[in-house]
């Protein structure tokens, strides 16, 4: 034998008989018009066919001059080739393996089998009595077997079995390693909160820190920003870009920050789980075969809570002159609100020379408070006379009242009318110490009605 041609069976339509077996009907062979001459080897399909038509096949082997064979008496001829398990039966419905609880395909008993026969037929160039030639024909099967591809994973959660301070951030972080032999594709991921009548046991920490890690390629995000995470009081749920896979043998690793709830008793115990589901049921989970498979696979870590004080430190000011904290407004404003009592009045502030850059809303509350306490020693209801208005020589020696310059005599007479030593002001830099004016320095006369909208006092009562 030294050549050979390929024919392939196409067109037939498959069904099944009442007894359960595939049937074909219609079809023909496509016959290989090209043999293949040895030494050559490798054939093809005939022209025009594709390897997803094809029902059937056949090889035909003969010389190129016609005749017999001749030695050996008994020749052997060998053919290859590849197939390739398709999505679907021809008969209709996927193709089952040996997962437990699959029904056998048509004609086979055993799920996952699929029967192969081959018939070989040799035809003689002698012929019989009749003048028929002379025939032989054998056949064969080989079953293959479909193995189910086992979905499994094996998940770890930590810190477990310790002990946790009260209102102290802890990390835990959860393992996802695919111990099966098939991609473990579109997980999504839940972490759930244990409750009790009061509500979750847990919660996130102030800063969650989610981290990201993977022993792969890309097949998994690890920035954050890629994974898409739902939030809530129940727990956490972690959905990745879809197409997203564990590979065989790969890990992947999710930490965040968690801290026990406000109050909880010491000793309490509370238990966390996380679960893992994807795109296919779980044959094995955590080591162990499933019968039926099931849709989640977790762990759980349980911690108990230590006995020590939560503790949370708030911070509150207190204002100048006030016995309390946490208040709004500054009372500075509320007990200085009458010296405006007349939107048409006048308030004397002095010059800023803070380097910090004191708001002017500052300084109005320091001048009205200073306002209302008259310089020690000196007669509460003492009415400032023109001589004491002038300015001392040397800005710091003569009268014992702080006065203002005499440059600005408009603010004087507004201060003099006010009946207040509203020239006796604290610097924003020099809280506690009374100056006397600097020779030369220009103090303000501020309208009263521009105290409203002040940043932090009140707007001007009563007034005309």
């Amino acid at each position: 034998m030294n050549q050979v041609t390929v024919d392939a069976y196409v067109g037939g339509t498959w069904s099944v008989n009442g007894a359960g077996d595939p049937v074909l009907t219609g079809g023909h062979w496509e016959l290989g018009t090209v043999p293949v001459v040895a030494p050559a080897t490798t054939v093809a399909l005939p022209a025009g066919v594709t390897a997803d038509q094809v029902q059937g096949i056949r090889f035909d082997f003969s010389r190129t001059d016609g005749a017999n064979w001749e030695n050996p008496a008994t020749p052997t001829q060998t053919a290859k080739f590849t197939v390739t398990r398709r999505d679907t039966l021809r008969t209709g419905g996927p193709v089952p393996s040996d997962l437990a609880g699959s029904v056998p395909a048509p004609g086979e008993t055993v799920a996952g089998d699929a029967t192969n026969t081959v018939t070989a037929t040799a035809t003689s160039s002698d012929v019989d009595g009749d003048g028929n030639p002379l025939t032989g024909s054998d056949d064969a099967d080989a079953v293959i077997h479909y193995r189910h591809a086992n979905n499994a994973v094996t998940v770890t959660k930590t810190p477990d079995g310790q002990t946790k301070s009260p209102g102290s951030p802890f990390p835990y972080t959860m393992t996802f390693v695919n111990s099966g032999n098939v991609d473990i594709v579109d997980p999504v991921i839940t972490d759930d909160f244990p409750t009790d009548a009061s509500g979750p046991l847990i919660e996130l920490a102030p800063d969650p820190g989610f981290a990201f890690a993977f022993t792969g390629d890309d097949e998994m995000p690890t920035d954050s920003s890629d994974v898409t995470i739902t939030e809530s009081g129940s727990g956490i749920t972690f959905a990745f870009p879809a197409g997203s896979s564990i590979p065989v043998g790969d890990t992947y690793t999710i930490t965040f920050n968690a801290v026990t709830r406000d109050g909880l008793a010491a000793g309490t115990a509370f238990t966390n789980s996380v679960d893992i589901t994807a795109d296919r049921l779980w044959d094995t989970c955590n080591g162990t075969a499933e019968d039926p498979a099931v849709p989640q696979c977790g762990a759980a870590a349980t911690n108990t809570v230590i006995s020590a004080g939560a503790v949370k430190v708030t911070k509150q000011v207190q204002a100048e002159g006030s016995d309390e904290l946490g208040v709004d407004i500054d009372p500075l404003w509320a007990r200085s609100a009458p010296l405006c009592a007349s939107r048409r009045g006048r308030l004397l502030l002095p010059p800023v020379h803070s380097d910090r850059g004191a708001r002017r809303g500052h300084h109005v509350a320091l001048a009205l408070r200073q306002q209302r306490q008259p310089a020690p020693g000196s007669d509460p209801g003492h009415r400032p006379t023109a001589r004491a208005r002038r300015p001392a020589r040397h800005g710091t020696a003569g009268a014992r009242q702080p006065v203002a310059p005499a440059a600005d005599r408009a603010a004087s007479d507004a201060r003099e009318r006010s009946g207040r030593h509203a020239h006796r002001v604290l610097h924003d830099r020099d809280v506690g110490v009374v100056r006397r004016p600097i020779r030369g320095e220009r103090w303000t006369a501020l309208p009263c009605a521009e105290l409203d909208g002040v940043a932090g006092g009140p707007a001007a009562s009563g007034g005309s």
